[in-house]
């Protein structure tokens, strides 16, 4: 006599989510600020050993490679295939396992200059610094590893904080801004905005 087999229970099939009309609203929205940007191409890179000089090429994959030249000059605030060439081998120096992520923090904060592009790039470079002692900070197993690590930690932070001022600077330079609070008109009087001189009666 055939033993018969247990079928196993069949596993109820998720509902596929449906999304809430906020978070219809939040797609769209990305969507369109990601269609409004020019994506950067990637960059690959080719290493080659030869003996004790090491060549670094910064080679951009694409279709259309003057294009995508064109786009990574413009991410690094320049038109100087010179000073792409050069700031993006520092890039691969400073750290070759985070230069895809490095270049993402360049072309992010869309430097507009040269000047821009490399307090950019240090601080890609500062920030990568900054999560290698916050992880050593972490797994520190003495006194004196934690003490280090927490040391170094602190000093590129604030150097974070003063690369981000600079740039910030730099952005405002030659900008003027100028605040009204607080005006009260009243009846029968008039506002005047601009420099007003107060003069002694004649």
């Amino acid at each position: 006599m055939a033993t018969k087999t247990k079928r196993k229970p069949r596993k109820a099939v998720a509902k596929p989510h449906e999304r809430t009309p906020e978070e219809i609203s939040f797609m769209r929205d990305f969507e369109a600020r990601k269609a409004a940007k020019l994506e950067v191409p990637k960059i690959t890179l080719e290493m080659n050993d030869d003996g004790e000089t090491r060549n670094l090429v910064v080679e951009v994959q694409s279709e259309d490679p003057d294009l995508s030249r064109a786009l990574m000059y413009d991410a690094f605030g320049t038109t100087d295939a010179r000073f792409f060439d050069g700031l993006s081998k520092q890039l691969v120096r400073a750290g070759e396992h985070d230069f895809e992520f490095m270049v993402s923090i360049v072309a992010g904060l869309e430097p507009r200059d040269q000047i821009e592009a490399m307090l950019a790039a240090q601080m890609a470079t500062v920030h990568t610094q900054i999560m290698t002692y916050a992880r050593r900070l972490t797994i520190a197993d003495t006194l004196m590893e934690c003490e280090i690590a927490e040391k170094s930690f602190n000093k590129l932070v604030r150097t974070f904080t003063v690369q981000m001022e600079a740039l910030n600077r730099h952005r405002s330079k030659g900008q003027q801004k100028m605040t009204v609070e607080h005006v009260h008109i009243h009846e029968g009087g008039q506002a005047i905005v601009g420099n007003v001189q107060g003069g002694g009666k004649k």
